[in-house]
């Protein structure tokens, strides 16, 4: 009961974020609120109806901001810090933000992503749209490994018209012959032999039995 009491106390005293929009990367004031509801022992599912975000974005938040600290008897554990997932998040949106061709312009990113994530267009047809508008310094091979390398901010795969997920492979069972399988075939095999043999009148050595 007090360990009820002491979570919501700890949900009241930080804002809760009404009608998050889809695909919102979370905040740094959202990762404090998530490292306070941890330390009193929430778990993922909980944190996620909190923030009202899914319970997979809890989970990938959680590995990113996972450090290992020291406690006062010198052994060493890991815990969930809202300052190192704040960092790392950062320094990934720099260096995505580095790693395109298009540089400093945003707004042309920024149109691609519109073109095919909210109008669902393919890459082919928003490439030749946005041609008459800016110029593009890659081709279509090259939009499809950015887009496949995470390298936009808020395009994925998954986004793609005719994206299709990859089937897990399921190893094939290995077919073990019977017990005794070839002993019994030979056995046929031998009754057909001595009846084709006696049937002709032919002599059969003893080797042959």
């Amino acid at each position: 009961m007090e360990q009820k009491i002491n979570q919501r106390r700890i949900a009241d005293a930080i804002p809760l974020y009404q009608n998050k929009t889809k695909n919102k990367h979370l905040t740094g004031i959202e990762r404090g609120k998530i490292e306070a509801l941890r330390r009193q022992g929430w778990k993922a599912a909980d944190i996620a109806a909190e923030i009202q975000v899914s319970v997979r974005t809890i989970y990938r938040e959680l590995r990113r901001g996972e450090v290992t600290l020291k406690r006062s008897d010198w052994r060493m554990y890991q815990t969930y810090s809202a300052e190192a997932a704040q960092t790392r998040y950062e320094a990934k949106q720099r260096a995505r933000q580095g790693a395109l061709k298009i540089g400093k312009e945003r707004e042309l990113a920024e149109a691609i992503e519109v073109l095919i994530k909210e109008k669902h267009c393919s890459p082919y047809a928003a490439l030749e749209q946005l041609r008459k508008r800016f110029k593009i310094p890659f081709c279509l091979k090259t939009l499809y490994n950015y887009i496949h390398h995470g390298l936009f901010l808020r395009l994925k795969s998954e986004d793609l018209p005719n994206y299709r997920r990859k089937k897990a492979y399921a190893p094939q069972k290995k077919r073990i012959a019977k017990r005794g399988g070839e002993e019994a075939l030979m056995k046929e095999r031998r009754k057909l032999i001595d009846g084709k043999n006696a049937s002709t009148g032919k002599w059969i050595p003893w080797w042959g039995k």
